[in-house]
């Protein structure tokens, strides 16, 4: 499924997985965007229904410590997005929105040190906070400066950690390390994704097994 990528000309000024204290969960839980031309629109992904649209005239706007203005789609696909510290919105509660639509303008409302769009995407309901990388979703690599798009067949080396040892993995169009917490659970592990280190920490189970998984993964 092609998804519109929310801003025009943009560049990724925080990508997702940068850790940092001043994070509820430890690490930038979305991507923060910023348009590079004229139009400052921040437009809809992928088809949909908003379930919040929050806005309150001023600076700091509807949520003053947080997102500020800021918009919620349930999209068809599962997962509701995301648009925060918007200037103005352009949707209300209960809209069926179509890829491209107008969801408002870039800002600076709420907790934002400059103008930007950050944008959070989650499996299932935005309640539970199940964020997923966002970047991933849209296709797009997840590194800060002008977007790049994910090539078909794009395959990085990324590592993989257990009791300190290291082994080579491969990452699937930017997936891999979803299979790999598929393949782990089979056996009762848990696996921990780093997405700045590009590490992930299997516990649970034995090394040999471990070894069994990544065979399985390189075919």
């Amino acid at each position: 499924m092609t998804k519109v990528i929310p801003l025009k000309y943009p560049r990724i000024s925080q990508e997702y997985g940068r850790k940092s204290a001043s994070y509820n969960k430890g690490y930038h839980t979305g991507i923060d965007l910023v348009a590079g031309g004229t139009d400052k629109g921040v437009y809809n992904t992928v088809a949909g229904t908003v379930v919040r649209a929050r806005f309150f005239p001023g600076a700091k706007g509807a949520d003053a410590q947080g997102w500020g203005n800021y918009v919620i789609i349930r999209q068809e696909d599962g997962h509701d997005v995301l648009y925060a510290h918007l200037a103005q919105i352009a949707v209300v509660q209960g809209q069926k929105v179509s890829p491209g639509d107008k969801v408002g303008l870039q800002g600076s409302t709420g907790n934002a040190t400059g103008p930007h769009l950050h944008f959070e995407v989650w499996a299932g309901s935005w309640e539970n906070r199940n964020d997923i990388n966002s970047a991933d979703y849209l296709g797009i690599k997840n590194a800060v400066g002008p977007v790049e798009y994910l090539k078909e067949d794009m395959v990085e080396e990324v590592k993989v950690v257990e009791k300190g040892v290291f082994y080579g993995a491969i990452r699937y169009n930017g997936k891999t390390y979803v299979e790999l917490r598929a393949y782990a659970s089979q056996d009762g592990k848990k696996v921990d994704w780093d997405e700045a280190t590009k590490t992930a920490t299997v516990t649970g189970g034995k090394l040999e097994e471990i070894k069994v998984i990544l065979q399985k993964l390189q075919k």
